[in-house]
Order: structure tokens, then C-alpha cells, then sequence
């Protein structure tokens, strides 16, 4: 097992680099751009002139009544949460490997030049779409061996004793497995992306290094990821309040846009995190 005061030290670390080197916070900004900017067209799709491209989608996936309130707000978090694939594949990764370039030219103590990051990160791009395509095949695979339990779950008969409350909590605890899971599957490829831009190792290599750094501190790293990630909780909480689904669907919305604050914050600390407990691993050798 890991000390939790090595696991504290390594994010105290993070957050400190984060906050006097604002300038590997922009990838991050860019990405809550890009997200928010997403959110705002899928929001305004049901209407002119936007609903010229989405409503014969909309209708033909669906039905005329989801281009409509309140059913445009159910929608609108299933086609948000769609969309994240294809945005995380070609610019998320590309914007937090660009992070972690940033970081690394900071750590070196070396002069910050944007532009010149920017054509160093596009030459590994191939690499780095490739590491997170395989982020997303392990977390894909997390959530479809967990939908197997659900599925088991809900058909179960029993709503007392022993099954009943292992019935209840696979099933009501959903979101929160969901969350354990993304934070298990992030933790099981933490490292390749950090490999990639900071060794410029392929992907083939990054991955062998990435369970060898595993083996070495596989606990410190699922610690590292899941401390920031609580932070997540409180949208999990909101998302899933029944009351504000029935009486105000539209906050839906905010809480949408805060969320992805949020995530911006996790996926920040937690790379420039593992990105700094890596760089020290390899200058205390």
C-alpha cells in the first residue's frame, strides 16, 4: 500500500505548478471552450437556423417531441455525452498532451514558446489519438462488463434480505460505479499519454512502459486520479436529482456547463500530476 501523505505531496505539488505556471492551464481553457461552445449549439439545435441540419436527424432517430420542451432537455444530455467520443479523440488528447509539453518546458526551466509546443505536439498527434482511443476502449470495456451486472441486477427477483440490497445498490448506485469505473480505467492508462510527450516513445512502447510503471506504483496513481475525481461527486449528485429533472429540466443545462468546469480541474490536476510524478521518477534515477 502507498502512504497517503506521498499521494497528498504529489497533488500539493500539482496544484502548486498549476497555479504558478498558469500558463498550462490554456490547453484546459481551450477545452472548456470547445465543450461549452458544443453544449451552446446542441442547446440552440431545435431552433432557426440550427434545426435546418438537427431537426431531420432529431426526428428520424427519434421522434418530432424531443425538438421540443421539455423533451429537448432529455435529449440534450444523451447527444452531448455522444459527442465526447469524437471530441476527446482529435482534440482533448491533442490539448493535454499540448499541457504536458508546456509542462515539461516549464520544469526544464526553459523558455515557454507556444507556437513552437503547438508543431511539437502535432508530430506525436498519431500517437497520442491512438492513447486515447485506448483510454476510451478500457473505460468502454469497465462500463460494459458493469452493464452486464445491471442488467443481471434488474431482473432479479429479490427485494429483500442479502439480494435485495445488493439488487438495490448495483441499481441505484449506477452513476457512482460509473464514476468508479472512469477513474479505475484512467488510472490503468495514466501513464502512456505522458510517455508519448515526454519520451517520444510510440505507442507500442508507451503502453509496455506505462504497466511497468504500473507495477511500480499502481496504488499512488489510482490515489492520485481518485482524490481530484470526488470532486465529480456533486455533479453526479445533481445530475441524477429527480426533482430538478420534473420541475426544472432546463438546469439540466447548468449543470452540464459546470460540469465541464469541473472535469477541466480533475483532468488538469491529475495529468500534471502523474506527467510530475513520472519527470521525478526519471531524474531520481
Amino acid at each position: 500500500m502507498v502512504k497517503n501523505n506521498k499521494v497528498l505531496s504529489v497533488l500539493r505539488l500539482s496544484i502548486a505548478t498549476l497555479l504558478d505556471n498558469k500558463v498550462i492551464l490554456f490547453p484546459y481553457a481551450i477545452i472548456v471552450f470547445i465543450q461549452l461552445f458544443l453544449l451552446e449549439i446542441l442547446y440552440f439545435s431545435p431552433r432557426q437556423p440550427l434545426i435546418i441540419f438537427f431537426g431531420p436527424i432529431i426526428r428520424k432517430l427519434w421522434t418530432d417531441s424531443y425538438l421540443h420542451y421539455p423533451l429537448n432537455f432529455v435529449l440534450l444530455p444523451n447527444l452531448f455525452q455522444n459527442l465526447q467520443f469524437p471530441i476527446y479523440i482529435l482534440f482533448t488528447s491533442y490539448l493535454m498532451a499540448l499541457s504536458i509539453n508546456i509542462l515539461v518546458k516549464i520544469n526544464s526551466q526553459a523558455k515557454v514558446n507556444f507556437g513552437e509546443l503547438c508543431r511539437k505536439t502535432l508530430a506525436s498527434y498519431v500517437h497520442i489519438v491512438i492513447a486515447a482511443l485506448i483510454a476510451f476502449v478500457v473505460s468502454f470495456l469497465l462500463y460494459k462488463g458493469y452493464e452486464v451486472v445491471l442488467n443481471r441486477a434488474i431482473v432479479m427477483r429479490s427485494e429483500t434480505g442479502l439480494f435485495g440490497a445488493i439488487k438495490k445498490t448495483v441499481i441505484y448506485g449506477a452513476p457512482y460505479f460509473n464514476l468508479l469505473l472512469n477513474i479505475l480505467g484512467t488510472a490503468l492508462v495514466a501513464y502512456i499519454l505522458p510517455i508519448v510527450v515526454i519520451d517520444k516513445k510510440n505507442i507500442f512502447k508507451a503502453v509496455m512502459l506505462n504497466f511497468k510503471e504500473l507495477r511500480k506504483s499502481f496504488f499512488l496513481t489510482l490515489l492520485v486520479v481518485f482524490v481530484p475525481s470526488m470532486l465529480y461527486v456533486g455533479i453526479v449528485l445533481l445530475r441524477n436529482n429527480t426533482a430538478i429533472q420534473s420541475t426544472a429540466p432546463e438546469l439540466g443545462v447548468v449543470i452540464m456547463a459546470i460540469g465541464v468546469f469541473v472535469v477541466a480541474i480533475i483532468d488538469a490536476v491529475v495529468y500534471t500530476a502523474i506527467s510530475l510524478y513520472y519527470l521525478l521518477g526519471k531524474e531520481t534515477k
